[in-house]
């Protein structure tokens, strides 16, 4: 878990009328994160900001600048801090892990998913994550493949979750209940 209540929450995505994707994660090829720049092809909408380093940030980083999308994808290395802080306000959606077969994996709950939805964040993700199996409406589970992603489907998601008054409040709400350190020990 999340200690939520230190996490400052994020309630200017739900007034924004952009698309601006946030990863915060150390990253791995596992994460399948290569499905999202390739589908930013297809999409204009869409920006993509990368907090962290890894094994895989220098192939991420090839891979936006081979499908000339520097301008859109921008990788921020390690953040913490105020730093942190300041880059979730700027989001409008978490990225979770989207690469959710990963060989042996039956099921994860990746840090990353808790810290978008402990800032009032919604989230897409893959994979079968035992806190989110209900499936709430601010959390978009796509299917865990290779495939890229439907960014238009995407943002129609986003836009409905815009149209609810105190969205961001409903999803730190269930952080609170359900993923905060409290109540996780």
């Amino acid at each position: 878990g999340v200690d939520i209540e230190t996490r400052p929450i994020n309630t200017d995505w739900s007034i924004r009328d952009s698309h601006r994707m946030a990863i915060a994660a150390n990253l791995n090829d596992y994460h399948g994160y290569e499905r999202l720049i390739d589908s930013m092809c297809s999409h204009n909408g869409f920006r993509l900001d990368v907090a962290g380093d890894g094994p895989a940030f220098n192939a991420l980083r090839q891979r936006a600048a081979e499908l000339n999308l520097q301008d859109r994808v921008e990788f921020h290395g390690h953040l913490g801090g105020s730093e942190l802080d300041r880059f979730f306000m700027a989001a409008d959606v978490g990225i979770g892990t989207l690469g959710g077969d990963q060989p042996g994996a039956i099921s994860w709950s990746p840090l990353k998913t808790r810290e978008y939805l402990a800032r009032g964040m919604p989230v897409v993700y893959s994979g079968d994550d035992p806190d989110l199996r209900s499936r709430p409406p601010f959390t978009d589970r796509i299917p865990p493949c290779e495939n890229r992603i439907d960014l238009v489907k995407v943002a129609a998601w986003l836009g409905s979750l815009r149209r609810v008054e105190g969205m961001p409040t409903e999803i730190r709400a269930f952080a609170r209940a359900n993923l905060d350190m409290k109540t996780r020990m």
